[in-house]
């Protein structure tokens, strides 16, 4: 009775899982912190399916169900670790560098969940039947290794958000935000290790213990959401407030400073300059850098290079047409760029296609 009421309640929690991360995307505006979630959710949504499958049996029957399952596993540590980050501390985004780091584990798991999949049925049953019976066979231990790993991903992961909140906590700044966030943590940390733990073990009764808290925080959260539906509103005007107190532009002319700014890109082609840095416009614009990053951010959604980028890119696009007969990279050295590899990426990720095929598209519809 106790086992299936568990069951059922994980199963309700993962379908649920899966409408919040539909939701976050049928947002109008939506911003990083939306689509973060939406990862987020989903990846928390199939879990919770998949133990739930896992718990009654199912899985043993057809093992390709646990496909990926620990590619979700290790995935839902930093996208829990972004969201805390992005929704509750003063920061709009994360280092990319940082960004790459810390999906480093779940590349990793992401090539042996491939390996699962290639695996015969046969195979794949062995895993799913034998790993909770105290087996120990050379691909059970190694299963349960890589469990170990997401335990101590999950702990180093969220005990880095956690210090973070407490040193926030404790000189007084966002305290409400900190406090209700440091709670989730701390129950996220608990039923995340528990699933691993059970794996781990090979106990099924800690497995399904954590199924039950993990499951139990999601509903509490939504029905709190629903209950309160400006909590999270909450939280992010706690943060927007603290951005605004903090802000090194309050006291500037805005409207100007973009009026000077796009003087110095349209005019002086700034762009095209490959030693241009986020020093030298601002200096030209008599801010600092702090408070052109931050202009930059509010106005354009966007950071320095990025913003660079956009004016080179458009630069080419009309030297493409214009100048057929210049080759692709005397027109990236024009533009700003010190390398063709640079100049292609930057190129592909503002049209959706490269210099050559932007050209041939453009020449042959004149």
């Amino acid at each position: 009775m106790l086992v299936s009421l568990i069951n059922n309640i994980s199963f309700f929690a993962g379908c649920l899982s899966l409408l919040l991360s539909a939701g976050q995307l049928s947002v109008k505006k939506r911003r990083v912190e939306n689509y973060n979630l939406a990862a987020m959710f989903f990846c928390l949504g199939i879990i919770l399916l998949q133990l739930s499958f896992l718990s009654d049996g199912t899985a043993r029957l057809y093992p390709e169900i646990m496909v990926f399952h620990l590619v979700f596993l290790y995935l839902i540590t930093p996208l829990l670790y972004f969201a805390y980050h992005l929704v509750v501390l003063n920061e709009d985004s994360l280092p990319r560098w940082k960004m790459r780091l810390f999906l480093v584990p779940t590349v990793i798991v992401f090539m042996i969940d491939i390996y699962f999949l290639l695996m015969t049925s046969d195979e794949k049953w062995i895993v799913s039947a034998y790993l909770f019976n105290g087996s120990v066979r050379p691909a059970i231990i190694f299963f349960r290794v890589l469990f170990i790993g997401a335990a101590v991903q999950i702990l180093v992961y969220l005990s880095i958000l956690f210090r973070k909140l407490l040193a926030l906590w404790k000189v007084g700044d966002q305290p409400p935000v900190a406090f209700i966030t440091m709670l989730y943590i701390i129950f996220s940390i608990i039923g995340d290790v528990m699933l691993s733990m059970g794996y781990i073990f090979g106990s099924m009764y800690i497995l399904r213990a954590g199924m039950l808290m993990v499951s139990v925080v999601l509903i509490a959260s939504y029905l709190v959401g629903q209950h309160h539906p400006k909590f999270l509103q909450m939280l992010l005007t706690e943060t927007s407030k603290k951005r605004y107190e903090r802000s090194m532009i309050q006291g500037l002319d805005l409207d100007a400073l973009a009026l000077r700014l796009k003087v110095l890109m349209d005019h002086e082609r700034m762009y095209a300059d490959e030693a241009i840095t986020l020093g030298r416009l601002a200096k030209a614009l008599s801010v600092t850098p702090h408070q052109l990053s931050e202009f930059l951010n509010e106005r354009y959604s966007m950071n320095f290079r990025s913003f660079v980028n956009r004016y080179r890119i458009w630069e080419a696009e009309r030297i493409l047409v214009e100048e057929p007969d210049s080759s692709i990279l005397s027109i990236a050295f024009v533009i700003g760029f010190n390398s063709k590899t640079t100049f292609f990426r930057a190129f592909e990720k503002q049209t959706g296609m490269r210099p050559q095929e932007y050209r041939k598209m453009k020449l042959h519809r004149s």
